[in-house]
């Protein structure tokens, strides 16, 4: 069962399917993504609450340059490569429909590996970011999961709730790498939406070149197989759908 507040959200008992189950109305709501693509993963959730009148704001934490090939710039610097990222991030946001000061590149330090590092200094730079927004949800990867920059970005997000005053409901989802979760939330989507989906993906397309090389497989239809799977251990055959994990941070006051 989801703690305290998360089950808030809808009404009845878990899991809940969207958009069977109405959305909630919740204000504020906040996209951590340690990279820039992770937002849209998580697209027709997005949308969804957009078009239930949340607001939403994203902090992308760092560029992700280590993703981008070498042959896809004309100088393979970091800066090159972190601007590749950046401006794929805006072209899907825009593309959202999300207004682009509600875009942030926190641009947070990176250890010797090129991963998102886990420091006092990146910790109170989420801090910041959602002290200003204060959300009711956060949308983050979930922190089971082999990838360093998901399981930090989730510690850091965790101790930085931590530290404020309000409840906060984190939406924590599942993705490729994710090694186990729970599923409390299903939103849910066909054919059109999955058209809308793979468009917003393609605006990645570093992340696309790579996967198609280094997988035999495009970035919209990798997450797009995993949506598919979702849904058909959902029993929902023939249709996609975004999973969700509810956990709450409490804050301290």
């Amino acid at each position: 069962m989801p703690p305290r507040h998360a089950e808030t959200l809808f009404a009845g008992l878990p899991p809940w399917f969207v958009p069977d189950a109405p959305l909630p109305a919740v204000g504020r709501i906040a996209v951590v993504a340690p990279h820039p693509d992770d937002f849209d993963v998580v697209g027709i959730t997005l949308r969804r609450f957009r078009d239930a009148s949340a607001e939403i704001a994203v902090a992308v934490l760092a560029s992700g340059a280590s993703g981008v090939e070498d042959d896809f710039v004309v100088a393979p610097t970091l800066d090159a490569k972190r601007l590749v990222r950046e401006q794929e991030q805006r072209a899907s946001c825009a593309f959202f429909g999300l207004p682009a000061d509600h875009l942030s590149f926190l641009r947070l330090a990176e250890d010797g590996d090129g991963h998102l590092a886990r420091s006092e200094s990146n910790t109170d730079a989420v801090s910041a970011f959602l002290g200003r927004w204060r959300p009711a949800i956060v949308f983050l990867p979930h922190g089971n999961d082999p990838n360093l920059a998901h399981q930090r970005t989730y510690a850091m997000v965790v101790e930085s709730l931590s530290r404020q005053r309000a409840a906060t409901v984190l939406m924590l989802n599942r993705d490729p790498k994710t090694i186990a979760m729970r599923d409390d939330v299903y939103v849910v989507f066909g054919q059109e939406d999955a058209r809308w989906k793979r468009a917003l993906l393609l605006h990645h397309a570093s992340q696309q070149r790579r996967n198609l090389r280094t997988r035999g497989h495009g970035f919209d239809d990798r997450i797009l197989e995993v949506n598919a799977r979702i849904a058909a251990a959902a029993g929902r055959l023939g249709a996609f759908a975004e999973a969700f994990e509810l956990q709450t941070v409490e804050g301290a006051g």
